[in-house]
């Protein structure tokens, strides 16, 4: 993992695993990255808008949805853009 964290969320989508956000010691992250198992490397992703821990996360239609206290957070990896989930 290329972001030392905790109590971060994970998502699989497309083959490839998704760490979220999380907590590094000193404040919440809003960083993702990703692991491709096939290669057994990570990389990095685009962050999300909002720093979060202790976030749930899923998968829904092709996309990553992030929800934590009082926002939503949607991520979609054709444009590799996070979007506020109304």
């Amino acid at each position: 993992m290329l972001h030392r964290r905790c109590i971060a969320g994970l998502a699989v989508l497309n083959d490839k695993v998704y760490a979220v956000g999380g907590f590094n010691g000193l404040s919440r992250m809003r960083t993702v990255d990703v692991l491709d198992p096939a290669t057994d490397e990570w990389s990095t992703s685009n962050s999300m808008l909002v720093r979060r821990s202790t976030l749930g996360v899923a998968v829904l239609n092709g996309c990553i949805y992030t929800i934590g206290l009082s926002s939503a957070e949607m991520f979609d990896p054709k444009n590799e853009l996070w979007l506020f989930v109304e």
